[in-house]
């Protein structure tokens, strides 16, 4: 077996003399930098390029049978690595794991080994909540796949089923490494003990992902698929309660009245036009906005798209406010009036009752101060 780093050097060698100013870093990783190589195993290699310089170093190759890459990473995509922003299964191994072959200058270095630093520092408990809103964000692109895969299922074609199945798993594991806030330093369908060792994930992961991969049972694998994706949906519900913003009433309802009279004035000019499409539009909207940020003012946690209204309604309800979307009927405008215009009172009287600043003005001369004391430095 020859010395891959022997390829190494002359990669190397050649960056020095042609873009020694422009090339910040060039470094390895995979089974090579974790130790873990055989023989053939590959040397996985990068280079970072000065900020916006674009250096044409890209080389894809084999040598002795052995491929070779040798690909640009900008500072703005190791970034974004460490703040979990790409692949968390796997990218952050990249960085994680890089052996340095070569540093431009000593604040180079130090700039990249922050990025390895702030990696390790995100699996710390105080950046659980960083973690976890990237995971919800994920999550958004699981039923996706999986429709995908039932699609591939229904047309009986193997060939869709196993590119659909993969790219499920793959968004789905992503899932799961963001709750853990963990990431696999080798790809995981070569990793079954990490994913075994997962705290947070459905008890029997492994089958599931065995199931969905091989199995030639088309119903099951959309069983398995459809266990994985709401177990996934579980585990984050439960642990989105844990993500820690505090947020008070002052905070997110500041300026918000204007809003509510927004929409008040767009139902009721709905209901004289009797136009129940736009009532249905406008009031489902207003009730989801106020108890969002009901629920972020009173409940521990965060919610958003990803949750249904159900999951976040609580603190709506315990404030007694008029429930307009389940009472939008047909053709009944005249109670959808009288709902909204108490749902308006109240909501002036909770703002009130807690601080909150209606901004509602009926002289010119109270505007004009109110506009100049809110654009002051």
């Amino acid at each position: 077996m020859f010395d891959v780093f022997q390829v190494a050097e002359l990669l190397v060698d050649n960056v020095k003399e042609k873009y020694e100013n422009e090339v910040c870093i060039v470094a390895y990783y995979g089974s090579c930098a974790t130790g873990e190589a055989t023989d053939t195993s590959d040397l996985d290699m990068f280079y970072i390029p000065d900020d916006g310089k674009s250096v044409p170093l890209y080389a894809s190759f084999t040598f002795k049978e052995l491929p070779f890459e040798f690909w640009p990473v900008t500072w703005k995509f190791a970034e974004s690595i460490a703040l979990g922003k790409q692949s968390y299964a796997v990218a952050p191994a990249l960085i994680a794991n890089a052996k340095i072959l070569y540093s431009r200058s000593e604040t180079d270095l130090k700039r990249f080994t922050s990025l390895q630093e702030d990696i390790i520092d995100m699996q710390k408990p105080e950046h659980k909540s960083i973690l976890l809103k990237e995971a919800l964000e994920i999550y958004k692109t699981v039923p996706f796949h999986f429709e995908k895969l039932v699609r591939s299922i229904r047309i009986s074609d193997v060939s869709s089923i196993r590119v659909s199945a993969l790219e499920f798993l793959n968004v789905s594991i992503d899932c799961l490494s963001l709750i853990n806030q963990t990431y696999f330093d080798r790809a995981w369908w070569v990793n079954s003990e990490k994913l075994l060792r997962l705290e947070k994930r459905p008890l029997n992961l492994l089958e599931l992902v065995r199931t969905i991969s091989v199995s030639n049972d088309f119903e099951m694998i959309e069983n398995a698929a459809q266990s994985l994706k709401d177990n996934i949906r579980e585990l984050l519900v439960t642990e989105q309660k844990h993500i820690d913003d505090d947020h008070t009433f002052q905070d997110v309802f500041s300026g918000y009245y204007p809003g509510v009279v927004e929409y008040v004035n767009k139902i009721l000019s709905a209901c004289k036009k009797m136009d129940d499409i736009a009532v249905f539009a406008a009031a489902t909207t207003l009730q989801k906005e106020i108890s969002l940020m009901l629920s972020k003012s009173f409940d521990k946690g965060d919610f958003s798209s990803f949750n249904i209204y159900n999951e976040y309604r609580n603190s709506f309800d315990e404030h007694d406010l008029p429930d307009i979307s389940s009472n939008i009927l047909r053709g009944d405008f005249g109670s959808m009036l009288d709902q909204i215009k108490r749902l308006e009172v109240q909501m002036r009287m909770l703002f009130e009752g807690n601080q909150v600043s209606l901004n509602r003005f009926d002289e010119i001369s109270e505007l004009s101060r109110f506009i100049k004391e809110n654009t002051e430095a």
